[in-house]
């Protein structure tokens, strides 16, 4: 994601949508991943925020995260994150802007909110909804799969090559 995306998303997130998450569950720790944080970023570092900038691998903090969060607030395309996200079987809540043209489907394969306390109000229904983030994560896979995964890319291609040979 381009740095003045990552930042202004961070610094949103934290500075408006996580603290009244923190109101209701102060026990919630964020992880913030992503090479390079620029010093706005590093300076949200506190007791419930790390700061990790670059992992070499994110597996192990996709095992061990109950949600992905997407609070971008403006940009275009395919999100990897959001798809790296899903791709772990981790549920996302995110904003309409980073969803789009993504196949997925708010309630379904994600939550979508796009204003601090609707967007809290989803971190905090996803954390303790059992059910919701079986759901999530069952349909987000799917729509990995369906539409980003590499069988995806290759049925896409290989269409592709048939319609123009035609």
């Amino acid at each position: 994601m381009p740095l003045v995306l990552y930042r202004d998303a961070v610094l949103w997130f934290c500075r408006e949508i996580f603290l009244l998450v923190s109101v209701e569950r102060p026990e919630l720790r964020l992880m913030v991943i992503g090479a390079d944080p620029p010093p706005e970023v590093r300076d949200l570092a506190a007791a419930n925020v790390r700061i990790l900038g670059y992992v070499p691998d994110v597996a192990p903090f996709f095992d061990s995260c109950r949600l992905s969060v997407a609070p971008l607030r403006y940009g275009a395309g395919v999100k990897g994150k959001i798809n790296q996200s899903l791709a772990f079987g981790l549920p996302v809540v995110a904003t309409r802007r980073a969803v789009e043209g993504m196949f997925l489907e708010d309630g379904e394969s994600v939550l979508i909110a796009d204003e601090p306390m609707e967007f809290a109000a989803a971190v905090l229904r996803l954390y303790t909804d059992h059910f919701l983030w079986k759901r999530l994560s069952r349909n987000g896979l799917t729509v990995m799969e369906v539409h980003f995964s590499f069988a995806a890319a290759r049925w896409a291609l290989i269409d592709f090559v048939e319609r123009q040979c035609h």
